[in-house]
Formats: C-alpha cells, structure tokens, sequence
C-alpha cells in the first residue's frame, strides 16, 4: 500500500479501508482501484475535497449543498486570496 499524494509506505500509518487506503500522515485517501486520491468536487466551494471526509478542508462546509451564486463569489474570493 501506498499512498498517492504523499508516498508514505509505513504499515502504521496507512490504513485500510478497503475501497481505500488513509495515510495518516498527510490525511489523504488512495481509492484501490485505480491507485488516485479519492477526491469530489465540493458543491459549496468547487474545490477538490475528500469523499469520506466529514467537511470540506477549505469551505469547511459539511452539508454537501449547493451554494448559491454570491456565496461561492464570496467563498473563492477568501480561498484565493488564501492561496487555494
């Protein structure tokens, strides 16, 4: 196992999940099928966030909605402006 964004091959700290591998160390998931980062896109900030995870790492939102027009503006105003 190893884990696609960061290469960590430690047995203590990647995790099976099996659909996917977790690393603990940078926090990102490996889908096993195809051996890439098990990403969606965000429907609140349109960035790539993790399937399982409970929120978006940037918009911190955990509802999985839509966001409307001027939210979003507002929302990738800060992010880019964060630098993501």
């Amino acid at each position: 196992m190893k884990c696609t964004n960061c290469g960590n091959t430690d047995k203590c700290t990647i995790w099976d999940e099996e659909d996917n591998i977790y690393c603990s160390l940078c926090h990102h998931r490996t889908r096993k099928d195809n051996n890439k980062e098990d990403l969606v896109k965000c429907p609140y900030c349109h960035r790539m966030r993790d399937r399982k995870a409970m929120y978006c790492r940037y918009c911190n939102d955990s509802t999985w909605k839509k966001s409307t027009i001027k939210e979003f503006n507002e929302v990738d105003k800060v992010l880019k402006d964060m630098g993501y």
